[in-house]
């Protein structure tokens, strides 16, 4: 996304319900398998930077680094977050070898450009030991329409064959779930049966009506008490990987 889509969702209350909703997922899954909750967090990929802050007021006493290949990202991070960031690419980071103990990747992995499977490689590289690696993709590969286009995704993923990949390069699965379960049949039918009206990238974020992200907020967090007690969700427009280096 480039800088003034980050802008808008900073600003409005209809872009951030479903940032909110992967953010909260992000802390229920650290929460649960995190055991050292002073140590170092990186967020590879982090675009504007929200999900670095959100995570700060919670896991009090770690120290969290956000990294980007966009130029537009740092500076936007820089303007209006305290957490430090460096310009660099998630397949060749600026960190030593087992730097972090936990790297969280949100939707980076799928866009065009980027090398999955040594991105991934080097989120091995800079784990520590038992380190936890989080991972967030889109899902389905029939499911890619002009939005992936719109927001630079060159795929879209199986659960399972996400986590193979992640195998392949060493690492271990710890949960491996869908999430969006209960709005996806909205979000296929708006991807696929709608696909041509999408225009710009604010299709998905904005509905016009201040009222609707209350509901589907409210809606997605039926799914966030299902996965607070471990339960894994069988479909959905997401995906979310908690792996770990062994």
């Amino acid at each position: 996304m480039d800088i003034n889509m980050w802008s808008a969702l900073s600003k409005s209350r209809a872009g951030i319900w479903w940032y909110r909703a992967l953010h909260s997922n992000i802390y229920i899954f650290l929460s649960k398998y995190l055991t050292r909750h002073d140590g170092n967090i990186l967020d590879a990929g982090c675009g504007s930077g929200a999900l670095g802050d959100f995570l700060k007021n919670l896991c009090v006493g770690a120290r969290i680094t956000n990294i980007d290949v966009s130029e537009a990202a740092c500076d936007f991070v820089k303007r209006y977050s305290d957490i430090p960031i460096c310009r660099a690419s998630i397949e060749v980071m600026p960190f030593q070898d087992e730097e972090f103990d936990v790297i969280i990747c949100t939707d980076v992995l799928c866009q065009a450009g980027v090398d999955d499977r040594r991105a991934i490689r080097e989120a091995w590289r800079c784990l520590r030991q038992s380190g936890i690696y989080i991972v967030n993709l889109p899902a389905y590969a029939w499911l890619f329409s002009s939005y992936d286009r719109i927001v630079n995704n060159a795929r879209r993923y199986r659960l399972k064959d996400a986590c193979q990949l992640l195998e392949s390069e060493g690492f271990h699965i710890y949960k491996a779930t869908h999430w969006n379960s209960i709005l996806f049949p909205l979000m296929v039918a708006r991807r696929k049966l709608f696909a041509p009206n999408m225009r710009n990238k604010n299709v998905d974020f904005f509905a016009g009506d201040a009222f609707l992200p209350v509901v589907l907020w409210s809606l997605l967090a039926i799914e966030r008490m299902l996965l607070s007690v471990g339960v894994s969700l069988p479909f959905g427009g997401s995906i979310l990987i908690v792996a770990y280096k062994a």
